[in-house]
Formats: C-alpha cells, sequence, structure tokens
C-alpha cells in the first residue's frame, strides 16, 4: 500500500505514511479508504510523513480533491485537530504548504515541518510516533 495508516489511540494519534511513489489516484483512495476506519474518528492529532515518498507527481488538482474530502468528512461536528507533516525536501515541503492553504477553513491546526522530531513535539506526541517501523 502505497500509505501506510497506524492509529495509536493512546496519544489520539493517525499518522500517514507516504511510501515509495504515490499516484494521485491511490493518494486519494487511500485517504477515502481510511474514512472507513472507525478508529480515526477517536484521532485528534494527524502525522502526514512524507519522508520516504517521491512527492513529484502530486498535483494540486488532487491536493484540492483531498482538501474537499477532509472538508466533508471532518469539518462537521468534530472537534478542531490538530496535523503535522513532515516533508524534508523542497517538494515536498512546497506541496504540503499548497495544501494548507487549500484546507485552510478546515477545523484544525496545520503546520508544516522539515524533521519528524519537530512534528511530533509540536503534536506533543512520543519520539517514536510515526518513525519507521
Amino acid at each position: 500500500m502505497p500509505i501506510e495508516f497506524e492509529f495509536r489511540s493512546e496519544e489520539c494519534l493517525a499518522v500517514f505514511r507516504h511510501v515509495g511513489e504515490v499516484p494521485d489516484d491511490e493518494f486519494l483512495a487511500s485517504y477515502r479508504d481510511v474514512f472507513d476506519d472507525p478508529d480515526l474518528s477517536a484521532c485528534r492529532k494527524l502525522l502526514i510523513d512524507l519522508g520516504q515518498t517521491n512527492s513529484a507527481p502530486r498535483s494540486s488538482r488532487a491536493l484540492r480533491d483531498l482538501a474537499d474530502l477532509f472538508r466533508e468528512k471532518l469539518a462537521v461536528g468534530t472537534r478542531p485537530r490538530k496535523v503535522a507533516v513532515i516533508a524534508p525536501t523542497d517538494l515536498s515541503f512546497g506541496l504540503a504548504r499548497m495544501y494548507e492553504v487549500f484546507s485552510d477553513s478546515l477545523p484544525w491546526e496545520f503546520a508544516v515541518f522539515r524533521d519528524g522530531e519537530a512534528a511530533r513535539a509540536w503534536l506533543g506526541v512520543s519520539g517514536s510516533a510515526g518513525s519507521p517501523s
């Protein structure tokens, strides 16, 4: 699976780890699928790790579609969430910041980081959260 999901209920954390090349259709399908998992509703912190992926195939249309998906699924009746993105390359960092603009109306705090340690500290989760298994 191009995007690995991990739920850590003890930290109210969902980790999304992008691995390898993730085409737009698989990118969107993976996020749609996770909304079927009841564990997601308990997660108030999201960590998206782009450290093991090639972001080159990501289109701005896919980022807009993802923002629309999150808006549809999370905006009504949910408490605010914190979302941290680990984006170590210039391209992944730029795309994550573009997504931040597309999702600015969502009820969450959103931040993009170059390294995992800073992202985990901002979320207030353990040092191993989001680290490759």
